[in-house]
C-alpha cells in the first residue's frame, strides 16, 4: 500500500494500481482515516416512538393471562376490533409494538 501510494503521487492512483495489481477500491479504502468509534453518537429515538409508560403499557397487556399465548398482532387486531379492552386506550396498541 506504501508502495501504491508513492506511485500515485506521480501517475495517479488509477495507473498506479494498475501497475501495482492492486484493486482501486482496496486502495481508496487504505486511504480513507479510520472513524473514530468513540465519538459514534447514540440513536436518537424516532418521534413516533412510544413513551416508555405506553411501552409497557403495552408489554403488560401482551403479558397478561388473556394474551399471553397469542401473537402481538392478534392481540392488536383483537384490541383494535373490540374498543372496549381491559387494559390500555386504543391509542396505545394503534402503534406498532418495537419491544416484540
Amino acid at each position: 500500500m506504501q508502495a501504491a501510494e508513492g506511485l500515485s503521487a506521480l501517475v495517479g492512483k488509477t495507473t498506479a494500481c494498475r501497475a501495482l495489481g492492486l484493486p482501486r477500491a482496496s486502495f481508496h479504502r487504505y486511504c480513507q482515516p479510520k472513524p473514530d468509534l468513540g465519538t459514534v453518537s447514540a440513536k436518537s429515538k424516532p418521534g413516533r416512538a412510544l413513551s416508555d409508560s405506553e411501552r409497557q403499557e403495552v408489554l403488560d397487556t401482551l403479558r397478561s393471562e388473556r394474551f399471553v399465548d397469542q401473537p402481538p398482532r392478534e392481540v392488536y387486531a383483537i384490541l383494535g376490533s373490540t374498543k372496549d379492552s381491559t387494559k390500555g386506550s386504543t391509542s396505545v396498541v394503534s402503534a406498532p409494538c418495537t419491544a416484540c
